[in-house]
């Protein structure tokens, strides 16, 4: 059985044990490099991503070797891109889309993964909405335990989200 610090990278963090985990960029500056990550995210069950970067952002695009690793995991890899401007949130459209295509995911059985460019901004704006909306916590109970889930990363001690625009978006999410 794998503890909530057994995450396939080390930024990285499990906000539902085996269910959802949230963390930095999946991808890596080499197709080889790329393919060793992700095999290691397979491993670990995921078998959704939602990419909150943009295509203009310097990143080594990894979606198209997720069909090529779909005979390794087995199964089905679904991933879409639900693009942010970095240190910016979303309109209140794109946050709910984001929050339905979570919550329909994780009901049809797969294991998502939530990232961003360092997993810290964007991606805590996200995971703080989503355990708002998710559980009726307040949003400084979220903000207080995306702190505590992300104590083992090696970015820890950056706050996440990040910018005070994207702490708000949490604290006034409905």
């Amino acid at each position: 059985m794998e503890s909530l610090l057994d995450t396939p990278i080390a930024d990285s963090y499990w906000v539902i044990p085996n269910k959802l985990l949230a963390g930095e960029y999946a991808g890596q500056p080499t197709e080889v490099g790329a393919i060793g990550r992700l095999k290691r995210f397979l491993d670990f069950g995921i078998t959704a991503f939602i990419d909150l970067t943009e295509t203009t952002e310097r990143l080594h695009p990894y979606d198209h070797l997720l069909s090529e690793l779909q005979n390794y995991a087995g199964k089905v890899i679904y991933y879409t891109r639900m693009p942010i401007r970095d240190q910016d949130v979303p309109s209140i459209e794109i946050m709910k889309e984001t929050m339905s295509l979570i919550d329909r995911l994780i009901i049809d059985g797969n294991t998502v993964y939530v990232h961003c460019w360092g997993g810290i901004g964007r991606t805590g704006t996200v995971i703080g909405c989503f355990m708002k909306e998710q559980w009726g916590i307040t949003g400084e109970e979220s903000l207080e335990l995306i702190e505590i889930l992300r104590k083992n990363t090696p970015d820890a001690h950056w706050p996440s989200p990040a910018t005070e625009a994207q702490r708000n978006m949490v604290l006034q999410w409905v």
